[in-house]
């Protein structure tokens, strides 16, 4: 298990804004919406259902 490492709360919002803002590219780039992310966040043990188009 991965322990992070306390920071300043500047650093650790700067970091978070970067990271979703990579996913966040990455989603779009494979044609998903931020929709579809935060389902695919959800429960796990459910089976993301693919959106109409």
């Amino acid at each position: 298990m991965l322990v992070a490492q306390a920071q300043p709360p500047r650093e650790y919002a700067r970091r978070l804004r970067a990271f979703v803002t990579r996913v966040l590219a990455d989603a779009d780039a494979a044609g998903l919406t931020v929709d579809d992310v935060i389902a695919g966040l959800g429960d796990p043990r459910r089976q993301a259902q693919p959106r109409e188009h």
